[in-house]
């Protein structure tokens, strides 16, 4: 008997094993979609007929082989058919003797473990950029089949035990399977590629100061350790790379002008890199207030070096309108930076200790006097609108700097009065009579 016979015994045998049990077998008339029969339960119970339980119902694939056999071979395109199917499904096989009889049967249950044997093997399949239709899966019969009588009964209850009593409670579990089997928490990765002049280009982009140019990107998912491009993505070519980065605490900048003990403080975020980019011994990370920002680098060590930058936020300064009493505070902050007199200290979060420097600068003298011409203006912005009773009146720089005049005088007015000079009052009479004047303290008449 060859193998086309033995199969055909075996198709023969399968309905009368579920005619013995009172199961209803519907057979493929056209076998495309890996399985050989439907079985459908009857329904059953003493509900009223509109409440009567979804009736239990499996997907069937039936080999029939000679006793002793090891493994039965199925093509990788039916195996996906039936894995995918959220109907329970099983590979039945009869097993017969020399003497032609059915001497046992196997049953392998399409889901856990030999489900994801099957998804692994069609995810090979892919990342070989081969056709399931090509392939064909040996399963082995002692790993992957349950030993089972060659009699309807057994066969009934072998089914029931797996597939439980509530259809759509097995739809939900085998739905999960289908999504999660294979995946690990590295599931998803970004690949990006890109060059750039050197390293520190790279530690700028992180920390959200600029954006790269000319990058690419991949978007790969990960199941059963094989890599393949994340469906509904595309790869990315000549793409720009910008991060935004998250603060990962905040932090006091406090700046002490040596020349005359003055502080200024200001609150800001601490950003950082992620610890793999730095070698060993190295730190470095960002200090942003609304105003500055501050680039802390070195290494620690034998020898401990450290590097301080400090860059206006120009931009937002612009568009920032805060009281001229922190205005006042940011000019006197750069003048003491600019002359060379700033003791700086940085508080991170509550515990850590603080980085205490002084800082070095080479800026030329005429910036500086624009700062120290700044912190006047300000200043007398300042106690003006101290003196008015509204002190806390949000201004634009670029405001304060075009009152700058004004603002002078009414300062003098209101706190140096002493500096102005005398102020002279002139009166014109009706047309024909004296002109009267008044000059600083005295009165005095002048004749026509």
């Amino acid at each position: 008997m060859n193998s086309d016979q033995l199969g055909n015994k075996g198709e023969s045998r399968f309905p009368e094993l579920c005619t013995d049990a009172d199961l209803i077998p519907n057979k493929s008339s056209w076998d495309r979609k890996g399985w050989d029969y439907v079985v459908d339960w009857k329904f059953n119970g003493s509900s009223p007929l509109d409440s009567r339980p979804t009736p239990l119902s499996c997907l069937v694939q039936l080999k029939t082989v000679w006793t002793g056999a090891k493994s039965v071979k199925l093509r990788l395109s039916s195996l996906e058919h039936l894995a995918k199917d959220l109907k329970p499904t099983f590979l039945f096989v009869l097993e017969v003797d020399d003497a032609l009889d059915f001497v046992g049967a196997r049953l392998a249950h399409l889901e856990g473990e030999l489900l994801a044997h099957v998804l692994e093997a069609l995810r090979k399949a892919s990342f070989e950029g081969k056709a399931p239709n090509k392939i064909d899966l040996h399963l082995q019969l002692e790993r992957w089949f349950e030993a089972i009588p060659a009699t309807g009964m057994a066969a009934r209850a072998a089914f029931e035990q797996a597939i439980g009593q509530d259809m759509g409670a097995y739809a939900i579990t085998k739905q999960r399977q289908l999504k999660e089997l294979g995946f690990s928490k590295d599931r998803l990765t970004m690949t990006t590629s890109f060059e750039v002049e050197d390293e520190d280009a790279v530690f700028d982009a992180f920390l959200g100061l600029r954006t790269i140019s000319n990058v690419s990107v991949k978007m790969q998912e990960t199941r059963f350790g094989l890599a393949l491009p994340l469906p509904g993505t595309g790869a990315i070519e000549d793409g720009e790379l910008e991060i935004t980065p998250q603060p990962f605490d905040r932090c006091e900048v406090s700046g002490r002008d040596t020349g005359d003990g003055r502080e200024f403080r200001f609150q800001g975020d601490v950003y950082g890199l992620p610890a793999p980019m730095l070698a060993a011994g190295r730190f470095r990370f960002l200090v942003r207030t609304p105003m500055f920002r501050l680039h802390i680098g070195g290494t620690v060590g034998d020898r401990t070096s450290m590097k301080i930058s400090l860059n206006l936020e120009t931009e937002r300064i612009a568009k920032l309108k805060v009281s001229a009493a922190e205005w006042a505070r940011l000019h006197g902050f750069l003048v003491a930076l600019g002359r060379n007199r700033l003791e700086l200290t940085v508080r991170i979060g509550k515990s850590k200790p603080p980085i205490v420097s002084t800082v070095t600068t080479q800026i030329d003298p005429e910036t500086v006097g624009q700062w120290a011409a700044g912190e006047r203006i300000t200043a007398a912005a300042d106690r003006a609108l101290a003196a008015a009773g509204w002190p806390a009146t949000k201004l634009s720089l670029q405001g304060l700097v075009q009152a700058s005049k004004e603002l002078n005088v009414l300062d003098a007015l209101i706190n140096r009065p002493e500096s102005l000079s005398p102020m002279n009052f002139i009166m014109a009479p009706k047309p024909g009579g004296p002109t009267i004047a008044w000059g600083g303290r005295k009165r005095r008449s002048i004749s026509t």
